[in-house]
């Protein structure tokens, strides 16, 4: 969250919006997981090692209560859903921030591939952040990483025999959903944003140049 709300310093148009750009991943993050345990509660499909948590013995259970209640809520899993929730969340916002860096603060290099160029963060020191020779690719690359995370998940959650592999589909499925769902919100309330700050800032341009206007009139 800190990096993104840092990001989000990165430009004058998007800085004062930054903490809505930090706050949506945590409001994906809790949709998902809204949606995910209602979903659980109203599947209650069994795990697949939902005989070794019931430890039957004559057609009843007689593991622990809690382990048996965990047993039933296979279906969609939900460390598939947070982390793709989480994962893809950071993915479209930092793209998103790169994409928007590189209209603005970008520049051709002698080779011919854009690069971002020196950024200077809105903060009360003046932080110089220059990143050159990083081609585009590479960057893209390395802003890709954390889809990496989630996918690792539901791998494990599927070999750890926790998970059915269609458990892992539905809850990256659903993850995915919400992040893309919350993103597309806040880019559209961010576009809502940012063009009443650029209205507000030539209202109060033109009234400054009115008002030098009449300065200029009295001294002359």
């Amino acid at each position: 969250m800190l990096g993104i709300a840092l990001l989000g310093y990165a430009s004058p148009a998007v800085g004062p919006a930054a903490p809505l750009f930090a706050v949506a991943p945590d409001i994906s993050f809790t949709l998902t997981m809204f949606l995910t345990n209602a979903l659980k509660l109203a599947a209650g499909r069994l795990r697949p090692d939902f005989l070794d948590r019931c430890q039957p013995v004559d057609g009843v259970c007689t593991g622990y209560a809690t382990t048996i209640f965990e047993g039933r809520l296979s279906w969609p899993s939900g460390h598939s859903s947070l982390s793709w929730s989480v994962g893809l969340s950071l993915t479209c916002f930092l793209w998103f921030f790169l994409l928007y860096l590189a209209k603005t603060h970008c520049r051709p290099t002698s080779k011919g591939h854009p690069h971002l160029a020196t950024v200077v963060l809105n903060t009360r020191r003046a932080i110089f952040i220059a990143i050159h020779s990083i081609p585009v690719v590479v960057t893209a690359s390395l802003l890709t990483t954390p889809l990496l995370f989630p996918a690792w998940v539901g791998i494990t959650r599927t070999l750890d025999n926790h998970h059915f592999p269609t458990d892992v589909l539905s809850g990256s499925l659903l993850g995915a959903a919400c992040a893309s769902l919350v993103f597309w919100g806040t880019l559209a309330t961010w576009r809502q944003y940012d063009g009443v700050v650029r209205k507000t800032m030539e209202l109060v341009g033109r009234g400054m140049a009115v008002q030098i206007k009449r300065i200029e009139g009295d001294i002359v």
